[in-house]
């Protein structure tokens, strides 16, 4: 089961509502490009609800103010085959909390503030990734 509610104008000051973790088959979740405020500090607890969703393969976060880390959301979701955390505003190294998901695939990190080169972590050597997307950083 997929759900996309990305570029969703009637999401204002909403937090998800804790009732998506009945979406027990949901398999694919769309945020990208809900309104910036999911990013701001009441963000992490904007999207809480994310750890009961234990089938979820295909997350995207796309275009929010993510910076900090984002474990404590991330390492529940074991079953997480597609990451898609660009224009975010992670800075510095990748997010040590992606190396948790044994089972990521697909990671998109473009359009952040990333360090020039980017240097992996060597935790990710470990997941079965095939695609990793870091172009387009800041400086």
């Amino acid at each position: 089961m997929e759900l996309d509610l990305s570029y969703n104008p009637f999401w204002n000051d909403v937090t998800l509502p804790v009732s998506i973790t009945t979406l027990t088959r949901l398999t694919k979740l769309d945020l990208g490009r809900l309104p910036s405020y999911i990013g701001s500090s009441d963000g992490i607890r904007g999207i809480t609800p994310l750890l009961g969703l234990k089938n979820l393969r295909s997350l995207n976060l796309r275009g929010h103010a993510f910076s900090e880390d984002l474990s404590v959301i991330l390492g529940p979701l074991e079953q997480l085959e597609f990451l898609d955390l660009s224009y975010n505003s992670f800075e510095g190294g990748i997010p040590e909390s992606i190396s948790q998901l044994n089972s990521l695939q697909f990671l998109n990190l473009n359009g952040n503030s990333l360090d020039n080169p980017v240097v992996l972590p060597a935790a990710l050597a470990s997941l079965p990734l095939r695609g990793l997307s870091l172009g387009n950083q800041g400086t």
